[in-house]
């Protein structure tokens, strides 16, 4: 069987639990030295619900009062870093849970290379169609997602570690996420290096 080459899409790290969104925000991240002040940034509001959006060192960042996201479309880009770095200069903020996600995106033809074992299911009528798979990994749990939509085949790659049940304090909670989160770019690639070996498939990084 012939590899599937997945081509990167992108990453985030999300971290979830009590973000006070009015600290939270560009001025005071750069000012508690999370990224460099001068830099061309790009501020909106979140009219679907509270919170705001902003783009900055080729990422995007939406704070919510229940999480934190940082995304980029740029591979190198360690958004893990940026999240363990918020955390760090707001060490009591309480946390719940973390997740390290990748997506990737492959050729319609590129499904009939697919193992037996992630094979889509046939559905004439349906516009999109997944298949869904969740493994053990160390004290996580791996997510791997296969959709079909019109034009192509979307991989989703997620470990999720949950804290909500530790009687942890917020501040060991919060140290907790900020180790993984700090790991961000090492557990991104061993997490795709299983997918990899289920799937039979190489992933492409061109920028």
């Amino acid at each position: 069987m012939d590899m599937v080459e997945f081509k990167f899409k992108h990453s985030s790290c999300v971290a979830v639990g009590t973000f006070n969104i009015y600290i939270v925000q560009p001025k005071l991240l750069a000012e508690m030295g999370v990224f460099e002040a001068e830099q061309p940034m790009l501020v909106s509001g979140d009219l679907t619900q509270p919170g705001i959006r902003f783009e900055i060192a080729n990422s995007k960042w939406v704070v919510r009062p229940d999480r934190l996201s940082v995304e980029s479309s740029a591979p190198n880009v360690n958004c893990g870093e940026f999240v363990e770095r918020t955390l760090a200069a707001l060490c009591w903020t309480p946390v719940m849970g973390v997740g390290i996600n990748a997506v990737f995106t492959a050729p319609e033809s590129a499904e009939q290379e697919l193992p037996t074992c992630m094979q889509l299911p046939q559905h004439s009528d349906a516009t999109q169609r997944s298949t869904h798979l969740s493994i053990p990994h160390d004290e996580s749990v791996l997510n791997i997602q296969l959709s079909r939509t019109e034009k192509q085949v979307e991989l989703s790659i997620n470990v999720h570690s949950d804290f909500s049940q530790k009687k942890d304090t917020p501040k060991q909670l919060n140290e907790s996420v900020r180790a993984i989160c700090g790991s961000f770019l090492e557990l991104r690639r061993s997490v795709i290096d299983v997918a990899g070996e289920l799937l039979k498939a190489e992933f492409i990084y061109d920028q």
